[in-house]
């Protein structure tokens, strides 16, 4: 599965069934909104998907590739949440979701495998409940660099990522991923991010005109 970059971008913000400039920058403390991103093909078709962005100070926005970037700086060293929308290059058409969800935890295991920075701490990649288009990923990285240095537990960094994965059915090649990272020294202090991540890739919708 590849990730992919896109030339024209669906640069619209839902905000309570309306539609406002989508900025980059700052996102106001508001009401959740919903984004959305996407392309539009030869045939005047559009293709992308939209979901609901979280509220609350600190979040800066920007559209890299056509997909959105959203990314806040926590208090803690080292610590950062950020979420991540794009386009995809799927391997096997959605109808295959176990074959699907096999080769998404496969390249991640291979892509992590020979790298020196993180290692898989734990993994769970499986099909999605509610829509047979989609896969749920549930990543936890742990940094090299502490452990190989023998440094105490409490000054490990972690990665834990939360995505999930669809594929479009009139659009066999192409899909959309949302993931969420939140990023850490020692011990996790947001007890919540794991329901709040939920609740962003539930958000997730398609638009396959």
């Amino acid at each position: 599965m590849k990730r992919i970059k896109t030339g024209v971008a669906l640069a619209t913000l839902m905000v309570g069934g309306a539609c406002v400039s989508a900025a980059d920058g700052i996102v106001p403390d508001a009401q959740p909104m919903r984004e959305q991103f996407g392309i539009v093909d030869a045939s005047g078709r559009a293709l992308g998907a939209s979901f609901v962005a979280p509220s609350g100070d600190g979040w800066r926005k920007s559209r890299p590739g056509g997909g959105i970037h959203l990314r806040k700086q926590g208090n803690a060293s080292g610590e950062n949440w950020e979420i991540e929308a794009y386009f995809i290059r799927p391997e096997l058409p959605p109808q295959a979701q176990e074959a699907f969800a096999a080769a998404i935890r496969h390249n991640i295991l291979q892509g992590y495998a020979s790298g020196s920075r993180f290692k898989v701490a734990n993994l769970t990649v499986a099909p999605d409940a509610h829509d047979p288009r989609c896969v749920r990923t549930h990543l936890l990285l742990q940094r090299l660099s502490a452990e190989e240095q023998g440094a105490s537990e409490s000054s490990t960094a972690w990665s834990e990522q939360l995505a999930r994965s669809c594929g479009f059915r009139g659009h066999a090649n192409w899909g959309v991923e949302l993931r969420y990272y939140h990023r850490f020294t020692g011990t996790r202090t947001d007890t919540e991010f794991v329901e709040r991540a939920g609740r962003l890739l539930d958000s997730l919708a398609l638009i396959e005109d």
